[in-house]
């Protein structure tokens, strides 16, 4: 009996690799789909769900931020538009900073008294702005 068994493990062993490499994208989607049910109590996580909207930006920025918006559920207006005309800020990312924290902006100012005043200037105008993140949303020519 132990014979019969010994033989007939590897063709189990080829028989399940075949099936499982077959199969693995499926079994692999709905592992996804019962993780993020289990811990974010819908489809796709965050960050899917946030790349799923890049294409709403290339149609209109409005529009990828209304969208925006809903996917995080701030629908209370934490996410604006930062008009580009605004050229406090476009300077400010000139420089070839790609992002805008106030709070690592206000730690910088805390701690450096020889700040250079545009740094204080854009300070101040997220705070009247109430804005506290700064993303740039760039198109293909940069602008």
């Amino acid at each position: 009996m132990e014979l019969y068994h010994i033989k007939e493990t590897p063709f189990f062993l080829v028989l399940w690799t075949l099936i499982t490499g077959f199969f693995w994208h499926r079994t692999l989607r709905l592992v996804r789909l019962f993780a993020n049910k289990t811990i974010y109590h819908k489809k796709g996580n965050p960050v899917e769900n946030i790349t799923k909207i890049i294409s709403e930006f290339k149609i209109s920025t409005d529009l990828g931020i209304s969208k925006l918006n809903t996917v995080i559920h701030s629908n209370n207006g934490i996410i604006v538009q930062v008009s580009n005309k605004n050229q406090l800020l476009r300077d400010y990312f000139k420089t070839g900073r790609n992002i805008l924290l106030k709070q690592d902006l206000d730690v910088l100012l805390n701690d450096n008294v020889l700040a250079d005043n545009h740094l204080h200037l854009v300070s101040e105008q997220l705070h009247k702005m109430g804005v506290t993140l700064v993303v740039p949303i760039l198109d293909e020519s940069k602008k």
